[in-house]
């Protein structure tokens, strides 16, 4: 009994040191100092609690439920963000705005294992069209090299050498090859059938000279963790992913793909350094079934357009909601050859009353045709009429007008756009 009482803060000491020491490099150094990998649930916790950096309640992470997510749309309308282009201009703003204060950024980008459909949506966060000036971009679906001590090189050797090769060269021999690794670790790309979508993830960042790479432990490694709480084996893969990242010089702007259970506060966050600026997004859309969040949302909520929405006060976690499948509303978008009344927006809506938000004011909409002054340009917008909520983003065209018919019953929306007037500037 006097051993065990002495044995637990020894393990605790030699887990701060080793964590310490995976946060403060050697001068010169471009990679972290690996601590051993535990093998023991007490090793595993010690280490866990060493490197956990940052609180683990607190935040929106919550109101990702349907319930939650609409309780958010209704209680600040004003601070949704709508539309693809809006959309990665808010999350670049937040780099942006880490990288101005000398700080570290990290983007949490959190799917759904059995979408193909988010992961296609991170690529193209992460492509030409999308978010600037990043350093790291990571994926759990693929491995990184590890250096953890006490476990053999070969045990955690990932994709590193061969995500390089196809990168630097375009060496497709190496992609090959990477494919059949992922084919045979991937289980849920496979069951669900979208190996091609994370193979898409190198080519996009091939054609953008994005630095992607692997995230997460190598499987003989994570063999070795068997006798470990689930919990614990989760923990210590997202702590392999962040101590993988390489250097890099000025702040790191970081976009790292993983399952939405791991970019929570009890996830990847618990291990940044607190002055790093990380945003959780949580991804809702591309799913079936009819247990899914988006499921049960779409009965309530039909969307136009991406639509972020923002879930704590300090603007550190959002959802993302794709119009698809149960989410989309029926669109149908036209273009007006002429201009025909005034410039700016009209809006009915068939059969039924309601209030268009848009930014912070409200107008009462409904069966009579409504022209609103609107400013020129994209803004998000949400129409809360009976028990439906369409929301997404106006494109009003300068000096020209938009015109829009919501059928409630239907989750319909006619989408007119109409041109400036003939000899207008």
């Amino acid at each position: 009994m006097r051993a065990r009482s002495w044995l637990g803060p020894l393990v605790l000491s030699i887990a701060v040191l080793a964590c310490t020491s995976s946060r403060d490099p050697a001068p010169g150094s471009t990679s972290p100092a690996w601590p051993e990998l535990p093998r023991t649930p007490e090793a595993a916790d010690a280490l866990i609690r060493a490197c956990t950096a940052r609180p683990l309640t607190g935040g929106g992470a919550d109101t990702t439920s349907s319930e939650g997510l609409l309780r958010a749309i209704d209680d600040r309308p004003a601070a949704l963000v709508a539309g693809a282009p809006g959309v990665v201009a808010w999350i670049q703003g937040f780099l942006d705005r880490a990288a101005a204060a000398g700080h570290d950024s990290a983007v949490l980008f959190g799917t759904y294992h059995d979408s193909g459909g988010q992961i296609e949506a991170f690529r193209r966060l992460i492509g030409p069209l999308g978010l600037r000036g990043l350093t790291h971009v990571a994926v759990e679906q693929l491995r990184a090299d590890g250096a953890w001590r006490g476990v053999p090189a070969d045990a955690q050797r990932g994709d590193d050498a061969a995500i390089g090769a196809w990168l630097a060269r375009g060496d497709r021999g190496a992609l090959s090859a990477l494919a059949q690794r992922h084919a045979a670790s991937d289980y849920a790309a496979w069951k669900f059938g979208y190996e091609a979508s994370v193979l898409d993830l190198l080519v996009t960042a091939r054609a953008a000279a994005v630095p992607l790479a692997g995230c997460d432990l190598p499987s003989s490694a994570q063999a070795l963790l068997t006798g470990l709480p689930e919990l614990a084996r989760l923990r210590l893969r997202e702590l392999h992913c962040l101590l993988s990242l390489g250097a890099a010089k000025g702040p790191r702007r970081m976009a790292l793909l993983w399952g939405q259970a791991h970019v929570r506060r009890e996830g990847l966050r618990r291990f940044l350094p607190p002055e790093t600026a990380a945003l959780s997004v949580y991804a809702i859309g591309y799913r079936e079934g009819e247990w899914t969040t988006e499921a049960t949302l779409g009965g309530r909520l039909a969307l136009t357009d991406p639509l972020l929405i923002p879930l704590d006060p300090e603007g550190t976690e959002v959802a993302v909601l794709y119009p698809d499948g149960p989410l989309a509303a029926n669109v149908d978008r036209v273009r007006a050859e002429a201009s025909t009344g005034t410039p700016g927006l009209r809006v009915h809506v068939v059969g039924a009353t309601g209030t268009l938000h848009i930014g912070d004011r409200a107008f009462p909409v409904g069966p009579d045709v409504q022209e609103i002054a609107v400013p020129a340009g994209e803004q998000a917008y949400v129409l809360a009429v009976d028990e439906v909520r369409f929301a997404g983003a106006l494109h009003l065209p300068p000096g020209g007008g938009l015109d829009l018919t919501f059928d409630p019953a239907h989750r319909a929306v006619a989408w007119t756009e109409r041109p400036p007037p003939a000899g207008s500037p």
